[in-house]
């Protein structure tokens, strides 16, 4: 019968081990050229190394912010409890 891609290897258009060639793409942000190792889906902006390690980076203190706030709210909720 023969060998009989994988699902996903169909939506994909390829088969296992071929992947497609790097291309160079503009950042969304800076406007720097950027090789990525894959074909973009378009649901994600396209970004450099640089633009996506700053987006990481807000993102991860932003999450924190939010914990902190929230941990904060709790405290004071206790807090008012007992009293």
């Amino acid at each position: 019968m023969g060998y009989k891609p994988h699902k996903i290897e169909m939506k994909r258009g390829r088969r296992r081990g071929k992947r497609p060639e790097p291309a160079q793409y503009l950042c969304e942000r800076c406007g720097k050229p950027t090789v990525l190792p894959f074909i973009p889906r378009g649901t994600a902006p396209i970004l450099c190394k640089g633009c996506l390690r700053k987006k990481k980076k807000r993102e991860e203190q932003e999450a924190r912010a939010a914990a902190n706030l929230q941990a904060r709210r709790e405290r004071e909720a206790a807090a008012q409890a007992m009293a």
